[in-house]
């Protein structure tokens, strides 16, 4: 038994899973995007959201790409809705469409990312000697990619926020792939999407057991949750009863 092992379903302050919430974009809307990343069997991460971001935003595209990054959170289920609301000083704006994984499933699968979700690193903005030390490592990073001879600090350094009295969101309780995420369908735990959406998304998931994806609703609270997980495996268990039968009868 390892030390200090917990049971997480006696604490409901805890969550057992990761959540990628999709928003709009100038390219497509988040249902759209959702879609996309079903089918692709992949989050891509577009962007860096570091301590270093200005720094970054003054640096060939090249150099950036080190620190872009896929975002989750674990807030539990039943309050990811809070965070689709509209939020002070916060510029992306996430809409009740997303991917829910199971946290200590990250990550065994063939086809995963090298690199497992992991917890944000904050650091408090009163705490200038630490600050500087990270970005003492940065143009370290900066130089050494310049010179053809990088070392590996963009896989901490795109996992560093700042916390101050302007910028604190601690509370998204957010995680970080560096680089893209690749999953597979079967290792989804659920989608999440408005109820109203559910079939019409499941009919665009080019994949074969496509009916077998449990989907969920942001605004469900968790006996509605359960209820539609109980319903949604008692429905597949008896699908998978009525193909196999026929080869069992005969």
């Amino acid at each position: 038994m390892l030390k200090g092992k917990i049971n997480l379903s006696e604490r409901t302050d805890l969550s057992n899973f990761l959540v990628h919430l999709t928003r709009d974009s100038p390219e497509s809307s988040a249902k759209e995007s959702l879609i996309s990343i079903l089918n692709a069997q992949k989050i891509e991460a577009r962007n860096h959201h570091c301590l270093f971001k200005k720094s970054l935003e003054k640096e060939p595209l090249d150099f950036q790409k080190k620190f872009y990054v896929t975002c989750y959170t674990e807030t539990p289920l039943d309050k990811i809705k809070h965070l689709t609301k509209k939020i002070e000083n916060r510029n992306k704006k996430f809409q009740p469409y997303g991917l829910v994984f199971i946290k200590s499933n990250q990550k065994k699968s063939e086809k995963g990312s090298e690199n497992a979700p992991n917890p944000v690193f904050y650091a408090m903005g009163n705490n200038g000697f630490l600050i500087r030390a990270l970005f003492s490592e940065f143009d370290q990073y900066l130089e050494d990619f310049e010179n053809g001879n990088p070392n590996n600090f963009n896989l901490i350094g795109s996992l560093v926020n700042i916390v101050n009295e302007n910028h604190n969101f601690q509370w998204e309780r957010e995680w970080r792939t560096v680089g893209d995420y690749e999953f597979l369908i079967p290792e989804l735990a659920a989608v999440i999407a408005p109820s109203s959406e559910h079939s019409d998304i499941r009919s665009k998931v080019n994949y074969y057991f496509a009916d077998a994806i449990t989907f969920i609703d942001i605004d469900w609270n968790m006996e509605q949750i359960l209820l539609h997980i109980g319903a949604q495996s008692w429905n597949n268990w008896h699908e998978y009863y009525q193909l196999a039968n026929p080869i069992l009868e005969e």
